[in-house]
């Protein structure tokens, strides 16, 4: 483990910052970019991602080993079949975090444990922001996230159980279970909070921009698919409507 901060219930579990510093690798100091001009932000961008090409993913349950099991879709292949909207799409604006410093963010992601799954499947969380499990079910499960910068933990949850941890470094975190091992869930860890994700039929908005000219992005958790980034404007109170495309790269 390195690079995050754990509590279960009230119990610090770790800090990893010596494993850190011993490979040089600290948290970028961005007390020297201006401020994130909210008084400028006026433009809105939202629009939709949309599956590219003819015909659809087939749809796949979750690989869930036990007798009477419901059937629950594999949220990582969901595609809405009237809208070919693409929901658990992350959508940000790239290289924000290179012109700005933003504040930190007191409130917490929740990520619940219900229903033999994540809830969410996907978020986005700030450096530093609060992320916390929940188990609402009647059974154990675990709390463990895997990352490449923040490193990874491990740890059971029973019954009613909380865990909660603060990263330390922008990458993406994968969430599972090791009890339920079809469980998990996707945390986008940015140093920007200009990013949304996306509802069951592909909608999406963004925090409000200053004008300019901003490059946008959009990932998803299937490693199979491959999400498009474009170029765009913004003016003063422009409420823009953008359509982005996710396609299958086999």
């Amino acid at each position: 483990m390195r690079g995050a901060i754990i509590v279960v219930g009230s119990l610090l579990l770790g800090v990893g910052a010596s494993s850190c510093a011993e490979r040089g690798d600290h948290p970028a100091d961005r007390s020297a970019l201006p401020a994130f001009p909210a008084h400028e932000a006026a433009a809105v961008v939202r629009g939709r991602v949309v599956w590219k090409g003819d015909s659809l993913p087939r749809v796949r349950p979750l690989p869930i080993p036990l007798p009477d099991a419901p059937e629950i879709v594999n949220p990582k292949w969901e595609v809405d079949s009237e809208t070919h909207g693409v929901p658990h799409a992350f959508v940000e604006v790239l290289g924000i975090a290179d012109r700005w410093r933003f504040d930190a963010r007191d409130d917490a992601i929740v990520l619940r444990q219900e229903g033999l799954r994540y809830y969410p499947f996907v978020a986005g969380a700030l450096v530093g922001q609060e992320v916390v499990v929940e188990n609402h079910e009647d059974i154990l499960h675990n709390f463990k996230w895997t990352g490449r910068r923040n490193g990874t933990f491990n740890q059971n949850l029973e019954k009613g159980a909380r865990a909660s941890v603060r990263f330390r470094f922008p990458e993406t975190v994968h969430f599972q279970c090791d009890v339920q091992n079809w469980m998990d869930a996707w945390v986008y860890v940015r140093e920007h909070p200009i990013f949304a994700v996306t509802t069951k039929d592909g909608s999406f908005e963004l925090p409000k921009l200053p004008p300019g000219t901003y490059e946008i992005s959009v990932r998803h958790p299937n490693p199979g698919w491959e999400g498009e980034r474009r170029g765009i404007q913004v003016r003063e109170g422009d409420r823009s409507e953008i359509v982005l495309t996710i396609r299958s790269m086999s």
